[in-house]
């Protein structure tokens, strides 16, 4: 193989395996529902899916700080994001167990659910999806795939 296209072919092996991922494993989580994939995020994936949430509507009803806001400038750049590219995310906050929302057909990270700690120290669950994506009824897809993250994982 050319040095020139195993960078290329090692990349799509990579995405390949990742976006066709069927079970959990010790990696991650996964669960399909209809034209939606979730899946444990690559680190990639999840600055995409930050980017999802932090338009001023969504922010309305997120309320993050100011440092965990994806400003204008580079979400653009965030939503481009392929999904199954980047490195695994290294350092996922240990009371939270995220899945990025992946549109298959158009092929990018849409949303983000995640079951996680409550202030009362029992389990909560939240999500956002981005600005295109709302509205439509994807919003159930989304709280779906929690609901059998925190009761069948």
């Amino acid at each position: 193989m050319l040095p020139a296209t195993k960078g290329i072919f090692d990349r799509l092996t990579r995405r390949g395996r990742l976006m066709t991922k069927r079970t959990c494993d010790r990696q991650g989580h996964v669960v399909r529902d209809g034209r939606f994939l979730f899946r444990t995020p690559t680190a990639w994936e999840y600055a995409a899916a930050v980017a999802c949430g932090s338009d001023p509507a969504a922010q309305r009803w997120l309320g993050w700080q100011p440092g965990s806001i994806v400003d204008e400038l580079s979400r653009a750049d965030a939503l481009r994001v392929v999904p199954g590219t980047g490195p695994d995310w290294a350092s996922p906050d240990p009371q939270s167990v995220d899945l990025v929302m992946i549109d298959v057909e158009a092929n990018r990270c849409v949303g983000l659910v995640s079951v996680h700690t409550g202030e009362d120290g029992g389990p909560e669950t939240g999500g956002y999806l981005a600005p295109d994506y709302r509205g439509r009824g994807h919003g159930r897809a989304l709280f779906a795939a929690g609901l059998v993250l925190a009761h069948d994982h």
